[in-house]
Order: structure tokens, then C-alpha cells, then sequence
């Protein structure tokens, strides 16, 4: 039999074998790291999600800050109540002051006038 020009020989068959075969073992060792790595990921997700508050923790979280609020608020309710009394006082001497400090004016300049400075 005679052969003809395009015609493959067993020898350049072969090498075409070997070299899928080893294009096979570098794409199995890619897809056994790629699963590797997906594995992973997996275990990072699901340690991720362990340390996730659950909507009862959140809720528990929100009920605290609220009450914290709560209580701000009556404080600082208690405490305004408190400086009302302090205010009027405080109100009542400025009062007092500013009608004290007219009348020291006024007969601190009587006195000037009296001895001329």
C-alpha cells in the first residue's frame, strides 16, 4: 500500500496521543485546584455565616438600644425639670441685678455731678 502525502503515520498519531494525554493531566490538575479552591470558599462562607447574628439577636439589640433611649430621654427630662427652679431663680436675680445696677448708676452720676469730675 502506497501512502499517501496527508496521510498520518503511527508515529506522529502517537505523538498527537501523548500530547492530549498531557493536556489531559494538566487540565485535571487544574480542575482538582479550581475544586480545591471552591471547597475553600465554601468553608470561609459557612464560617461567615456562623458568626452572623441571627434576626432574634438583632431584635434583642434593638429592644436594648431602645430602652438606652428610653432611658436617656426620662434623664434627661428629669434633669430639665430639676434647672426649672434654678432658671426662675437664676431669671428673678438677673432681674433684680440689672434694676440694682440702674439705680448705682444712676446716683454714681449724681455724685459725679455733685463733685464735677
Amino acid at each position: 500500500m502506497i501512502k499517501e502525502k496527508n496521510e498520518p503515520t503511527l508515529k506522529s498519531v502517537a505523538r498527537s496521543v501523548d500530547t492530549l494525554a498531557q493536556k489531559v493531566d494538566d487540565l485535571t490538575q487544574t480542575v482538582g485546584s479550581l475544586a480545591g479552591t471552591v471547597d475553600d470558599l465554601a468553608r470561609m462562607t459557612a464560617k461567615g455565616f456562623e458568626s452572623m447574628a441571627t434576626k432574634q439577636e438583632l431584635q434583642a439589640v434593638e429592644n436594648k438600644v431602645q430602652k438606652l433611649e428610653d432611658n436617656m430621654t426620662d434623664g434627661f427630662s428629669l434633669v430639665m425639670e430639676a434647672l426649672r427652679p434654678m432658671q426662675r431663680n437664676y431669671d428673678a436675680l438677673n432681674d433684680d441685678l440689672g434694676l440694682r445696677m440702674s439705680t448705682v448708676e444712676a446716683r454714681l452720676t449724681k455724685v459725679e455731678r455733685k463733685i464735677s469730675v
